[in-house]
């Protein structure tokens, strides 16, 4: 068959044209050339390396997005953030920072933070951060003094005369009041905590919150964590303003109904309301059954947890 190429395109077929020795040395380099690069893969990096290299791309990812949000000025919504991560600080300490420090530090960093406009990016943050840092720690400790909660230290068994602020029942028949404590006697105690927490047991008609009563009961303080780094039961007490724990020797005796209670604040009263009324919800059947979790079904009697069951939303498996 002629060959009916063009002959710019045969000259140009015949410089293409390599001998058969070339050809064996192109050929060797190349696969050469591959196994170096077979050799640099990332199969043959160990897994220390590639941590280390996706480490530095993750940073470089969060700094990215980092410096975005700052352009667009939502650093504010780390605020809560960095002022817990203060009470924090304030509250893991063995003994409280001195509050003249903290003041110190927190008026050097807002002054840095307000009147240092051009300075970085960065480094305003950094700023921005321990400000509100310090501010954390400073709330905690106005929140301490604020509290100022009386703590009993040791065990005593007394005649306590107060004012129920607080009930709450079991399904076994108990009251739980907190009573606000007006005196104690036979032993009067010294410092007597504010409010403290009595358990009645087999009271057939609970008291109504005002009203004034006594009762002879066992008091004791508030207990700590059962084991290191558990639930801190004298930590919440404390803010809560609950200076002891006990319970009744005995009924309780009534000294007085909440409306012959003349004396009591008008701020006691719209508490004491607010209380009757947060009880007075939820005493149906169904009530608020649905929203309550599982764990807080203490207050349930046996046949109102059944109820409990059924009327629950069903989870999707």
């Amino acid at each position: 068959m002629p060959n009916l190429e063009a002959p710019e395109q045969q000259e140009d077929g015949r410089d293409l044209a390599l001998p058969s020795l070339d050809r064996h040395a192109v050929a060797s380099i190349t696969l050469r050339i591959k196994t170096g690069q077979r050799e640099r893969t990332q199969d043959q990096v160990s897994l220390i390396v590639r941590f280390y290299l996706a480490l530095g791309r993750m940073r470089v990812a969060i700094g990215r997005l980092i410096e975005e949000e700052a352009v667009h000025g939502r650093a504010i919504l780390l605020a809560p953030i960095y002022m817990g991560v203060g009470a924090i600080f304030w509250f893991t300490f063995d003994s409280d920072p001195p509050l003249q420090t903290v003041l110190a530090v927190l008026l050097l960093l807002t002054c840095g933070f307000v009147f240092n406009r051009e300075a970085g990016r960065l480094l305003r943050h950094l700023l921005f951060a321990g400000m509100l840092t310090s501010l954390g720690m400073a709330l905690a400790h106005w929140e301490s003094w604020r509290a100022s909660t009386i703590m009993l230290d040791s065990a005593v068994t007394t005649t306590v005369t107060g004012r129920i602020e607080r009930r709450e029942t079991y399904d076994n028949g108990r009251w739980r009041y907190i009573v606000k404590v007006d005196a104690t006697e036979n032993p009067s105690i010294h410092r007597p905590p504010e409010r403290v927490t009595i358990y009645v047991r087999k009271q057939a008609e609970p008291f109504n919150l005002g009203d004034r009563i006594q009762v002879r009961a066992r008091l004791t303080p508030p207990a700590g964590p059962a084991l290191p780094r558990l639930n801190d039961f004298a930590f919440s007490a404390y803010f809560n303003g609950i200076g002891a724990n006990g319970f009744a020797y005995g009924p309780p005796i009534l000294l007085s109904l909440s409306s012959d209670n003349s004396e009591t604040s008008w701020l006691a009263k719209v508490d004491i309301w607010l209380a009757g009324l947060r009880n007075s919800i939820g005493t149906g059947s169904e009530g608020l059954c649905p929203a309550i979790p599982e764990p807080l079904r203490r207050h349930l009697s046996p046949t109102r947890d059944g109820r409990f069951r059924t009327t629950r939303p069903k989870r999707s498996e």
